[in-house]
Order: C-alpha cells, then structure tokens, then sequence
C-alpha cells in the first residue's frame, strides 16, 4: 500500500513525465512497538526518503509530483561520474547526469514509424532542462545510451568542467560551474 501511494505522490503516473528518470527513493514504513501493539494500536506510516550515500540528508521543495516537478529537488536525480557509472547525489561534483530511461522500441516498431520510440535524447533533454539549446553553447554533450534491455539519455559535461546540481528544469540561465 505504501509503495503504490509513493508512486502516485511523486508523479510516477504522469503522462508528462513518462520518459523523466524516476527520483531516486526509498520507502519507509513504520509501525506501532511491540508494547504498543499489545495495548491495541493499529496504525502505520508511510515516509518516502531520498536515496543516496550520503546518508541522512535535509533538502528544500516537496518530492510530492517530483517525477514531472519542473525542478524537484536536486538531491532526488541521478547523477553519476561518468554515463551509466554509480550513482553520485547531485548536490555533490559531479561529470554527467541521467534525464531518461525507457525500454527502446523493437524493431517492428522502429519499422513502423519514427516516432514509436521516445523523442530524441535532444529534444527530450531540451524539454527537461528547459532551454532551446540543451548543449549549453557546447559545454554539455547529449548522450544516447542504448543497452539490450533500455535506452537513456545523459547530459555530460563536455568541456572538462563539473556540474554541482541536477540540469532538470535548470532553464536559460547560464551554466554555472
């Protein structure tokens, strides 16, 4: 029950976000002690908790529709050193960030037309990051990775530099770092 109710609470069933990487969580259940049990309470908690090797860790925002949130909080993405490397909290430097994940199309759908797959990792990190140009003049490379069982598509630092946060939502500012 718990684990269904997360879902929904961070927008796993978004149609807008149906290519966006899930946040990275955990779920939490907490029920009544033994001694509390025996004296008749009946109730437990659910807590959805960030995932990440930092261990305890307070961040802003909310993670309720965090899935499709035009910025959920940055300690909930994916990032890595390197594409498709361990995972590394966004917060912290960093070389290259997950934006997507999706099972590629087959080949019958691939015949069938071109759009049976998701959209392009550069339009898809367009509409993530929310810019026009997802490259940054350059600064960050768009990367389609294709495994046998899923495809994603990673956002790398391409000029040697580091990122310090999740790219989602960032917007047309500049790029800092």
């Amino acid at each position: 029950m718990c684990h269904d109710q997360a879902r929904r609470y961070v927008g796993e069933f978004d149609d807008a976000a149906r290519w966006r990487v899930p946040p990275r969580l955990f779920v939490r259940v907490t029920v009544p002690s033994v001694a509390a049990w025996n004296t008749g309470q009946r109730w437990f908690t659910c807590q959805l908790v960030p995932q990440t090797n930092l261990g305890l860790v307070a961040f802003d925002g909310t993670i309720a529709g965090a899935r499709s949130a035009v910025r959920p909080p940055a300690i909930l993405g994916s990032c890595a050193e390197k594409v498709d490397g361990p995972a590394i909290a966004c917060p912290l430097l960093h070389g290259a960030e997950q934006l997507t994940v999706s099972e590629p199309p087959t080949r019958m759908q691939a015949q069938r037309t071109l759009r049976s797959g998701p959209p392009a990792c550069t339009e898809l990190a367009a509409a993530i990051i929310g810019r026009a140009d997802p490259t940054f003049g350059g600064r960050i490379a768009i990367i389609d990775h294709i495994e046998p069982l899923q495809q994603s598509c990673w956002v790398v630092a391409a000029d040697g530099s580091r990122l310090t946060g999740s790219l989602i939502g960032y917007g047309e500012g500049p790029l800092a770092g």
